[in-house]
């Protein structure tokens, strides 16, 4: 019996159910009596883009929450668009923001407790769907926005996530061609850039998998442009196979990244692991393979994922642990960040994902693996 016969909602019709993302001028945020609007204050000045534009727009919310990474080194830079953007969000909030501090370096605390118990304090119900949350994920990093989406989307409330696209990243293109021009005339390391070193490498424990057997590895490696972050991945976990997903870049003058990203992690890469592409923005492409891996892999491999790219992956990511509790995240966290140049300065385009109901989207993705009766 095809699988779509089997249980009790199709994963293609859910697939298609999902809303994608939307210009934000395009799809106003509701207003409602119990809301909050989340943000991360860092060196990119994508972060206050979101902030800034539901200021222009008038719209309001309850309460605004603000999170600022604690690292020390990193303190300065992080802060450096804090006055704009604390300006906007006392436009949309009507008083003050609270400030919450997140340290990516610190395993015992997890972000997304942090995250449920600050909204609770401040008088949100988190177990009622009339609370409406807008995070934006702009400039979150993997392990904040994988505790903290996972810690939101099991919630209670009602969820619209917000994202501020650039035009270009890092490595730009002339980075990209001396790279290459140096490898023609002798054997050179990928250089290291955007971040630097790597401080751990961790299993996040609110998705640590239910897997306690001892099948082999199977780790699904969604790379960044630094090979020595998935590197100290490889080497943590000696993983017995490896699925690399590479990133379709959303603008078509920023495709041959596509090869970039192959070409920097190059020297990782073995015979026997295997490939495709997923989108960068379309986060249900994630979703979707890695369910497609997960039923491949199964009944032979203890899956794990890596995912060290693109920040809507990221929400493809988590919506697939909650289908599959079984399969644990790593993250690979840098020492530090490098600020320089890592974006543009402005925003090609904001965007909103209106999720609505977190404990409907869980019910219909468990619909997906219930069986008819």
């Amino acid at each position: 019996m095809p699988r779509t016969m089997q249980f009790q909602k199709s994963f293609d019709d859910l697939i298609m159910s999902l809303p994608l993302p939307v210009h934000l001028k395009e799809n106003e945020i509701p207003e409602q009596p119990n809301s909050c609007f989340i943000c991360i204050s860092g060196f990119e000045s994508r972060c206050l883009a979101a902030a800034t534009q539901l200021a222009a727009m008038n719209w309001h919310t309850t309460v605004a929450i603000c999170i600022h990474y604690a690292q020390e080194e990193m303190l300065s830079v992080n802060d450096r668009h804090k006055d704009k953007l604390y300006e906007s969000l006392r436009q949309v909030a009507g008083s003050n923001p609270i400030p919450l501090e997140h340290d990516d370096h610190d395993f015992e605390v997890d972000f997304g407790d942090q995250l449920l118990k600050t909204l609770s304090d401040k008088g949100l119900d988190t177990c009622s769907r009339d609370t409406h949350i807008i995070f934006d994920i702009t400039v979150g990093s993997s392990r904040l926005l994988l505790e903290g989406l996972h810690a939101l989307l099991t919630s209670g409330v009602s969820l619209t996530v917000v994202y501020s696209e650039a035009t270009t990243y890092r490595p730009f293109f002339k980075e990209y061609q001396e790279y290459l021009e140096e490898t023609r005339k002798k054997e050179v390391s990928a250089p290291e850039f955007l971040s630097s070193g790597v401080e751990n490498v961790e299993l996040i424990k609110r998705i640590s998998g239910h897997n306690a057997d001892q099948r082999p590895t199977y780790l699904i490696a969604l790379p960044s442009f630094n090979p020595i972050r998935i590197g100290a991945v490889l080497d943590e976990l000696s993983p017995s196979r490896v699925y690399w997903l590479y990133s379709m870049p959303h603008l078509a003058n920023n495709r041959w990244r596509i090869d970039a990203q192959r070409d920097y992690h190059k020297r990782l890469i073995e015979h026997l692991h295997r490939h495709c592409y997923i989108s960068t923005f379309d986060y249900t492409e994630t979703l979707a393979v890695l369910e497609s891996i997960y039923h491949k892999t199964r009944n032979d491999y203890n899956m794990l994922v890596c995912s060290l790219s693109s920040k809507l992956q990221k929400l493809g990511q988590v919506l697939f642990h909650i289908l599959r509790p079984e399969v644990g995240a790593i993250v690979s966290v840098p020492k530090t960040w490098d600020p320089d140049r890592y974006s543009d300065d402005d925003p090609r385009a904001i965007y909103s994902i209106p999720l609505g109901s977190c404990p409907k989207l869980r019910e219909n993705l468990w619909l997906t693996r219930m069986l008819r009766l």
